[in-house]
């Protein structure tokens, strides 16, 4: 245990010196992450109480089963020993009055066995102290390794049950500038599955990331085939009563996804500026609405006759972006 221990002291060490540890960001070249903060009036803050902190802090602690909570003392104790005391501060402060940190007796990760598990949520921790996070985020994605070195449940209800959506929004301005480096700590300590979770706490900012290849668009994990062309889509989403299609134009023709989106989910769509994708809609009055939000509506035009062309607006900002609609 002891020779496993430096082993972890040293991954912490080497990660919180060194800012080269951070991985080059996961996502290929032809995804753009947009943000819809301000056009969806999401109120981000500055930071939380004395009070609120509290609060979450106790609710982080007491989701985590007693094998989690485990693993969540033996970082921020490891933490300590490497030089960083602000977490078993922060826990005794806002958490237990009564827990106390004692060196010579930090080997309490007996209870996992697992050494590859401990050392990646040692990694974590070491690459989560050098970006200098706000203590009750830093906590949260604490919390989150430990969770994560033993899961129960998917990753979207332990965020959520961790508060961890609450700490993001409150804190959005603090650490919106390091939130890439946040996800890459995480996915490469333990894989893609975890964006599901950080797809999750970036829809509650207002930032989405979107990939467009072929027909198909990805709005963070939802893909959308556009393979139906628009005009025999327009009967069934009149019928069922649809305002928003993920659509693209290609070959001369716009291809939709009959798939009803929302507002939020076709801004982003739009934010991208593509000129081969777009979002296609049921009215004009929802079409220009949409690109008011965009810097403002240009149009309506056209760009030739028959079936396979369509009235459109452009927002003044994404002049590329195509918001079709039924005429």
């Amino acid at each position: 245990m002891k020779r496993f221990i430096a082993l972890i002291l040293s991954a912490i060490m080497m990660f919180s010196l060194s800012s080269q540890a951070f991985a080059a960001s996961i996502e290929p070249e032809d995804v753009t992450t947009v943000v819809l903060t301000d056009e969806l009036g999401i109120q981000t803050g500055e930071g939380m109480s004395e009070a609120e902190v509290r609060d979450v802090a106790n609710k982080t602690f007491d989701y985590l089963t007693p094998e989690q909570q485990e693993v969540y003392i033996y970082l921020i104790e490891s933490l300590a020993i490497s030089g960083d005391y602000s977490l078993v501060e922060f826990h005794q402060r806002y958490v237990d009055p009564n827990y106390r940190f004692e060196p010579s007796a930090s080997s309490r990760s007996a209870i996992v066995n697992d050494e590859v598990v401990l050392y990646n949520a040692a990694s974590i921790a070491g690459q989560l102290q050098a970006l200098n996070l706000p203590e009750v985020v830093y906590n949260g994605f604490m919390a989150l390794a430990a969770a994560l070195a033993m899961p129960v449940g998917n990753v979207v209800d332990i965020v959520i049950g961790l508060g961890l959506g609450v700490i993001i929004v409150a804190n959005w301005d603090a650490i919106s500038s390091k939130w890439n480096d946040i996800v890459d700590i995480f996915v490469n300590a333990f894989g893609s599955t975890v964006m599901e979770a950080f797809y999750y706490l970036q829809g509650l900012v207002g930032i989405y990331t979107v990939t467009v290849s072929g027909k198909t668009i990805t709005v963070n994990n939802d893909k959308y085939n556009c393979t139906t062309k628009a005009d025999v889509a327009v009967a069934d989403m009149k019928n069922n009563g649809h305002q928003y299609y993920p659509a693209v134009l290609s070959g001369s023709y716009v291809w939709v996804a009959p798939v009803d989106i929302s507002r939020k989910v076709a801004l982003a769509i739009m934010k991208i500026n593509s000129s081969s994708a777009g979002i296609f809609t049921v009215t004009s009055n929802l079409a220009r609405n949409l690109c008011e939000s965009l810097g403002g509506a240009k149009g309506p035009e056209i760009h030739g006759s028959g079936s396979k062309y369509w009235w459109h607006y452009h927002g003044r900002s994404y002049m590329n972006a195509h918001c079709w609609y039924v005429a």
